[in-house]
């Protein structure tokens, strides 16, 4: 890792406090996205009605894809995570337990932003800029995975990226699908 990885990580790391600790905790637990899960299952429902099974099948495919390519990465690479770096562990804030020993690239961010990316590109056809906002979902599960001391800025970065990359690779196989057997 860099200075300046490790600079932003405890710049993040140390604005620790017990009801941003909760709030943070709480973030990175899949749990409380279900309300926005189920606002995803909605939309796609609204615009694509018998579609609807053969997204959420893609979409299962993308997260097991982004998950289980960061899990070969991290094991891979088998870059501690900073709460496990023997020369650092004494500072970092732990609100949550540490997780498993290796950190590059987080599967929260690789899982999240393939969901978030690939939604964006579902709904590419809507002029709507509000489709943008499911980043700040993305992004709320990258910061807490920093402010937890589990992630590297760029483990968080490293995880983005490979979601973003699956995303677009599931989205156009699926797209040269519903071409094939018009929508």
């Amino acid at each position: 890792m860099s200075q300046l990885d490790l600079k932003f990580f405890f710049a993040i790391n140390h604005t620790n406090h017990p009801i941003l600790d909760m709030i943070m905790i709480a973030i990175s637990s899949r749990w409380i996205w279900i309300p926005l899960y189920l606002l995803l299952l909605f939309f796609i429902w609204k615009y694509f009605k018998k579609r609807t099974f053969e997204i959420l099948l893609y979409i299962v495919l993308l997260i097991v894809l982004c998950d289980q390519a960061s899990v070969f990465i991290k094991n891979t690479i088998a870059r501690l995570r900073p709460c496990h770096e023997p020369s650092i562990k004494a500072l970092v804030n732990i609100a949550d337990g540490c997780g498993g020993q290796f950190g590059f690239v987080s599967s929260h961010a690789a899982n999240s932003m393939g969901l978030s990316f690939f939604m964006i590109l579902l709904f590419s056809q809507s002029r709507k800029p509000h489709r943008w906002l499911i980043l700040i979902y993305a992004f709320l599960i990258g910061y807490s995975r920093i402010y937890l001391g589990a992630h590297y800025p760029s483990d968080i970065l490293g995880g983005y990226l490979l979601g973003a990359l699956f995303a677009i690779l599931i989205y156009y196989t699926l797209r040269n699908r519903f071409v094939y057997h018009k929508i």
